[in-house]
């Protein structure tokens, strides 16, 4: 089915693409295809970097403790799901804005900060939604079978939080024509990340090991807000 989504989807961007995207190039033109080659694979590194990092995250768990450990924490998780969805579509909005705009030269990186605090403050907004919903959500997601901890919710709303306010900052990098440097500050971020995991969890508290992958995601999203200031040009002088 999801393999049908996905067929639908890419079907529908098809339709819509500008008519110029689709005719053929002309004879002797030549395509920077090695450049693409190495655009694609770093960018395509750089995705992966997240859903690894939780993979590793939920493993540690369930080796350390128990599958119904992870189960709870991953029942917390299910009442975020939506602005997850949300979040992650940004994305798709913003990359090609963002290149875009750096075509342009008017990238302005006080817009990306603002992109930044927007998503994360949605990420909050939601945890507290769901911290508040999740008496009467958390049995719908359960079965009845035991109660969502408000600490995993707490838990993930960090770990979205920080994801979301992370998407632009990397993005605009990504259009910026470095996708190597998104990828290498995201697996640092990351394995900053997993370090917190492995301490909470030998603490004992699996319900917080989302927010030792917050604070990597944090990290990164500061360290590409940085290097994105010292990429970026000088705002031009209007006195």
């Amino acid at each position: 089915s999801m393999a049908v989504g996905s067929g639908v989807a890419s079907l529908a961007v098809v339709l819509q693409l500008p008519s110029q995207e689709l005719v053929p190039p002309s004879r002797g033109t030549r395509a920077d295809m090695a450049g693409l080659s190495r655009f694609a694979v770093w960018r395509a590194a750089q995705i992966g970097i997240r859903p690894s990092a939780l993979f590793l995250m939920r493993a540690i768990i369930a080796a350390s403790f128990s599958t119904a450990a992870l189960g709870r924490l991953e029942a917390a998780r299910l009442l975020l799901a939506p602005v997850l969805v949300v979040v992650n579509g940004a994305g798709f909005v913003l990359l090609p804005t963002y290149t875009d705009r750096v075509r342009q030269g008017t990238l302005d990186v006080r817009k990306v900060r603002n992109a930044m605090v927007a998503l994360g403050a949605l990420g909050v907004a939601a945890g507290a939604a769901a911290l508040l919903a999740a008496g009467w959500v958390g049995p719908l997601v359960t079965g009845g079978s035991f109660d969502v901890e408000p600490l995993a919710v707490l838990s993930w709303t960090l770990l979205v939080a920080g994801f979301g306010a992370g998407i632009p900052a990397g993005l605009a990098v990504v259009a910026s024509g470095h996708p190597r440097r998104t990828f290498l500050v995201r697996a640092a971020d990351s394995t900053v990340g997993l370090l917190g995991v492995a301490l909470i969890v030998a603490a004992g508290a699996p319900e917080l090991a989302p927010a030792g992958l917050a604070v990597g995601t944090f990290v990164g999203a500061a360290w590409l807000l940085r290097d994105l200031r010292s990429r970026a040009p000088a705002p031009p002088d209007v006195r």
